[in-house]
């Protein structure tokens, strides 16, 4: 009988190495069976969110206004400007105005043509500057934009006030600017509204934003306030607002710029 032949074919030889792959640990991208072992959830780190593309808006002075020295009729009265009581810096030659006080009167002790909603939204202003001014932080994200939405819910309602308690509100909000003036002139004071992206309505960011750059412009430069007058256009401020809101907004902006 001839010697059987014992050396592997070439079928034998991928049959073994078939066999090998199937066997072997699965590498990325491969299908995972059943019974094999599975990373636990908890094991796998998530990505981080990117960054949203956003960058705050910076707001310039502008210079100051040339024109005739005028010599005051001593039989005509003089009247305050209109608008937050102003005290000039000598020595800035820059505006400040009176701080909002630490205590606002409660429901029962309203202010002069306040009422018991101004005095929750002088509120809102003192609690707002303190996270924008790092004094008081946030526990979590959440925390925060829950913070940012009630302020920019508080601005929007407070220019649906009649009149007189929309400017006791809006005289709160420049003080607020001028006392920081570059917290708000650098873009800073906006700077929450990044986590916003895609958890509040764009719409209402953008309008928030543009008001309150509008209110920057105006407290940065108050010394020279009158100028802004031929460079603002005041109507797209108040596009978006209603009709209250809009007339509000220009009865108080065209009454400032007015004052010398």
């Amino acid at each position: 009988m001839a010697k059987e032949d014992k050396t592997p074919t070439a079928t034998t030889t991928a049959v073994a190495t078939a066999v090998a792959a199937a066997t072997a640990a699965p590498k990325e991208g491969d299908v995972i069976l059943k019974g094999e072992p599975i990373a636990p959830i908890d094991a796998v780190e998530p990505e981080p969110e990117p960054e949203p593309d956003w960058t705050p808006p910076v707001i310039d002075e502008v210079g100051p206004v040339t024109e005739q020295p005028v010599t005051p009729d001593p039989t005509e009265p003089t009247e305050p400007a209109p608008g937050p009581d102003v005290s000039l810096e000598v020595e800035k030659g820059e505006a400040s105005l009176d701080e909002v006080p630490n205590v606002v009167p409660g429901p029962e002790m309203v202010a002069d043509g306040g009422s018991a909603v101004t005095n929750i939204m002088l509120r809102r202003i003192e609690k707002h500057l303190r996270h924008l001014k790092g004094e008081v932080g946030f526990a979590s994200i959440e925390e925060q934009r829950l913070e940012q939405v009630s302020f920019i819910e508080t601005v929007g309602e407070s220019t649906s006030l009649d009149f007189e308690k929309f400017k006791i509100v809006t005289d709160a909000l420049i003080r607020m600017i001028v006392d920081n003036k570059e917290l708000f002139r650098s873009g800073e004071a906006l700077r929450f509204l990044k986590n916003l992206q895609g958890h509040y309505s764009q719409q209402s960011i953008n309008r928030y934003t543009d008001y309150v750059t509008f209110l920057t412009k105006i407290a940065v430069n108050w010394t020279n306030r009158a100028r802004l007058r031929q460079q603002t256009d005041i109507a797209t401020v108040i596009a978006d607002l209603r009709e209250v809101g809009k007339q509000n907004v220009t009865m108080y902006f065209n009454t400032l710029v007015a004052a010398r």
